[in-house]
């Protein structure tokens, strides 16, 4: 299918092939859509938009955009700006606004051709795209990009938005904490956005650039130093329940310490330290049956530094604390894998100043494990 970019500042799509007819939805300029057909004295066109509007609007409206300009080579690829400076534009033509300005040297990729070879469609480093003059990049090939990552990533500023679909167009249905940790489970084919699952199962879409890998730190291994481990890995996604019901997986935590001789508690109940009990006891190794985060801070061993799968206490400024088991780190920041972290049992990322204890059980080794040699 032919795609085409809209020049007129709005554009209305219509349900026919003719002003007569009702409008369906508008465009904006600069709008990419696909053709579906054309009326044969090519005036209008049926477009389909990436947002799924779909109908009639007409084609003098309308440039044709294509994968490569005529007789150039493939436009998968980076170029950079060759003169002085380089205007960008909104669309194809020296007469279009001028979205940004360009300095010698500046890296672009490169997205589409008119089709006539002249114009080129770009991104540059900050996510602005718009059109320049081809002869003005010098063009290079690019490498084969590895693929997109999936799994737990970081998020590196706070209250990052959440989007219905990938593109800043759609709604925004949510905002992440910037020391909770998402779920990606895909990408766009171009890589800008990624799609994840919150601490609160919420899913939607994020800017890649935004987000980054924890890798390990993330995931099971496929080998555990600690058999509580897997465990607490399985418990992922459990959470409170929302009003006056309550989660019986949460007041099972609860349950496993001294807090099991009386009623069933609330699932709002501070259950951290219950959650980190409850694993350690289905790991059949003997534990504290306290739901205080301090007993946690003295159980076992101390060690000088954490390694996975230790038990990581927190102290925070206002004199709270927090008890969970560490996954890794990563600059400034730990991650670990606990209960009661933004009511649920996640992954989230913590300053490395607030850790305030690492423990292992009694008579652990105290040295981490060697690992297995390959080959």
């Amino acid at each position: 299918m032919s795609k085409y970019i809209v020049t007129a500042s709005v554009l209305t799509v219509r349900s026919g092939p003719a002003t007569t007819y009702k409008a369906a939805g508008y465009l904006k300029e600069n709008d990419l859509v696909e053709s579906l057909a054309s009326t044969e004295d090519r005036a209008w066109e049926k477009v389909l938009a990436p947002s799924g509007l779909t109908g009639w609007c007409s084609a003098k409206y309308l440039s044709p955009v294509g994968g490569q300009g005529a007789g150039g080579p493939p436009l998968l690829g980076r170029g950079a700006v060759k003169p002085i400076g380089m205007f960008l534009r909104q669309g194809p033509a020296s007469n279009r606004r001028i979205v940004a300005f360009l300095k010698r040297g500046a890296g672009v990729d490169l997205l589409e051709s008119a089709l006539d070879g002249v114009w080129v469609r770009v991104r540059t480093g900050n996510v602005v795209e718009g059109w320049c003059l081809r002869r003005h990049l010098a063009e290079e090939s690019l490498p084969v990009p590895l693929p997109p990552e999936t799994g737990m990533h970081r998020l590196t500023r706070s209250n990052v938005p959440l989007h219905q679909n990938p593109g800043p167009e759609y709604p925004v249905i949510g905002q992440v904490p910037g020391d909770c940790l998402v779920d990606v489970s895909n990408n766009t084919d171009d890589g800008l956005w990624k799609k994840v699952a919150t601490h609160l199962g919420a899913t939607g879409w994020c800017l890649s650039e935004f987000l980054s890998a924890v890798g390990e730190a993330g995931q099971p291994a496929a080998s555990e130093e600690f058999p509580w481990m897997p465990i607490a890995f399985g418990e992922l996604g459990v959470r409170e329940y929302p009003g006056s019901k309550h989660n019986p997986r949460v007041q099972e935590y609860l349950a496993s310490t001294v807090l099991g001789s009386g009623p069933a508690l609330p699932d709002e109940t501070h259950w951290c330290a219950a959650f980190v009990n409850w694993c350690v006891e289905k790991a059949g190794i003997a534990s504290n049956n306290s739901p205080m985060v301090q007993s946690w801070a003295k159980w076992g061993q101390a060690l000088q530094a954490p390694r996975r799968g230790c038990i990581v206490t927190f102290k925070w400024e206002d004199g709270g604390s927090h008890v969970a088991f560490y996954t890794g780190a990563s600059g400034d920041k730990v991650f670990a894998l606990g209960g009661n972290q933004n009511d649920g049992v996640w992954i989230m990322a913590y300053p490395r100043q607030t850790v305030s204890a690492c423990r292992i059980p009694p008579g652990w080794p105290l040295e981490a494990p060697a690992a297995p040699r390959s080959g």
